[in-house]
């Protein structure tokens, strides 16, 4: 995820998959035409852009596919020509080799450039209706602001067409780069904080200050995209250099909004708990904000419902192998979290460690319930070495009173200091019920450390 693409799988407590892949409902979907631009030099770097013109200027849907541009409106031959040479004259830098595009009678429209069409056509015409129903179910952050965007991607799904709904969640600070900037006492800072372009939604991580758009502003105003931005923004304003993806990009300070990411919260005038919620949401939550962009693209006719065991079952198919454990005494059982405790105490260890031979197994304990934990722990360590016989001892503890993420990856980060074999999480009752999930929270701090963790609750 996530954070954030396209297409996942949830299993359900009855072991029944569902995804939020969707077959596209071809019904509405007329013929598609696949015509070649004819070049005088390479082609390579503008077809995307040729279609985009295209769509502009002779209407219709229009996309770049396989070296290939496809349309369900094809135009008149003269009409075609005419718009080639205002392009032509338009954008020469692009288009000066262009020469015609010529119909290829022999293209057969395949479930590839059907989902196409369908993504990057009349789904991404409907855009506006998915943020404008996102932002309505979007939570609120102190100082900042929950922004969902919708995203999707083709699929082909038994030889069909079908498309993958994700939402990509970020945290937009409400303060814009320039007010935060002013504030800081060394505008260099700025570097290593995330950002997001507002007009392409493209996001990035600050690397560099070059400066103000005065010193930038002849070399900025070449990019035809920035003009706008450029024509608002005054010669103090500062100019960033952004890393997007592979990419290197400058921009003046007002085309770019700050996001707020969990590592970068104690920057801004927030609450990092509510930026880690926001963007760590449960797959439960982020299932119902697929749910909010597919019933819009359902009601428009363009996609069914979900794939899922429950409607094509043929689809599917569980690869996981049926496990077994082995225990002491060379008993095999059926592995089962469930009853794999009670085996363990039933028929003890299969195999130790050579080093456990002389050595105990070092605990680091995390203690969020005070004196009953410390005497549980006493009490688990006597049971341990008269059953098994292995030594516990306790490396370090850490205390903590309030079950917050930032308590807890403190807490964490120092026991996964002391070279502790295992880390023994105990946690009251009540955080079974916290909607913060403390205790999967914990297991993944100690998963992202290389640590074995074990969370008992009271």
């Amino acid at each position: 995820e996530s954070p954030h693409a396209g297409g996942g799988a949830t299993l359900t407590g009855e072991s029944l998959l569902f995804t939020e892949l969707f077959p596209i409902r071809t019904e509405g979907v007329g013929r598609l035409y696949a015509y070649m631009p004819i070049w005088d030099g390479d082609a390579s770097r503008s077809g995307a852009k040729l279609a985009h013109y295209l769509r502009r200027d002779l209407g219709g849907q229009w996309y770049w596919l396989d070296s290939r541009l496809i349309t369900d409106t094809p135009p008149n031959p003269a009409r075609a020509l005419m718009t080639i040479d205002a392009l032509r004259t338009e954008h020469p830098g692009l288009f000066a080799a262009l020469t015609l595009i010529e119909e290829d009678l022999h293209w057969r429209a395949t479930p590839e450039a059907v989902a196409a069409f369908i993504v990057r056509g009349r789904l991404a015409d409907l855009d506006g209706h998915f943020v404008e129903a996102l932002n309505r179910v979007a939570g609120t952050i102190k100082n900042a602001r929950v922004v969902h965007e919708p995203y999707a991607r083709t699929w082909v799904i038994g030889g069909q067409p079908a498309v993958a709904l994700a939402v990509i969640t970020r945290v937009v600070y409400a303060q814009d780069v320039t007010t935060f900037a002013r504030a800081l006492p060394d505008v260099n800072a700025l570097a290593g904080l995330a950002v997001v372009e507002k007009l392409t939604g493209r996001e990035g991580n600050i690397v560099k200050v070059l400066g103000t758009v005065a010193d930038q502003r002849k070399r900025l105003l070449q990019r035809k995209r920035l003009r706008e931005w450029m024509g608002m923004a005054t010669d103090d304003m500062l100019a960033l250099r952004v890393v997007v993806g592979s990419e290197t990009e400058d921009y003046p300070a007002n085309a770019l909004d700050l996001c707020i990411t969990p590592e970068t919260a104690s920057h801004f005038d927030v609450i990092p708990g509510q930026v880690e919620r926001a963007l760590l949401l449960k797959p439960d939550e982020r299932a119902r904000l697929v749910k909010v962009v597919a019933d819009i693209a359902k009601d428009a006719g363009l996609i069914g419902d979900a794939y899922s065991q429950r409607n094509l079952p043929d689809l599917f198919k569980q690869a996981a192998p049926r496990l077994s454990a082995i225990w002491g005494g060379d008993k095999v059982r059926p592995y089962d979290p469930r009853s794999s405790s009670a085996d363990f105490a039933q028929y003890g260890l299969y195999q130790r460690a050579p080093r456990y031979e002389t050595e105990p197994l070092r605990l680091a304990v995390l203690n969020a319930q005070g004196d009953v934990a410390d005497i549980f722990v006493e009490a688990l360590a006597r049971e341990f070495e008269r059953a098994h016989p292995i030594k516990l001892k306790v490396v370090r503890t850490r205390s903590v009173q309030v079950l917050t993420p930032e308590n807890l990856q403190t807490a964490v980060r120092a026991l996964a200091k002391s070279d502790a074999d295992v880390l023994l999480a105990c946690l009251p009752d009540a955080a079974l019920m916290d909607p913060a999930a403390p205790g999967q929270f914990l297991k993944a701090q100690a998963v992202g450390r290389a640590l074995p963790a074990l969370i008992l609750y009271e």
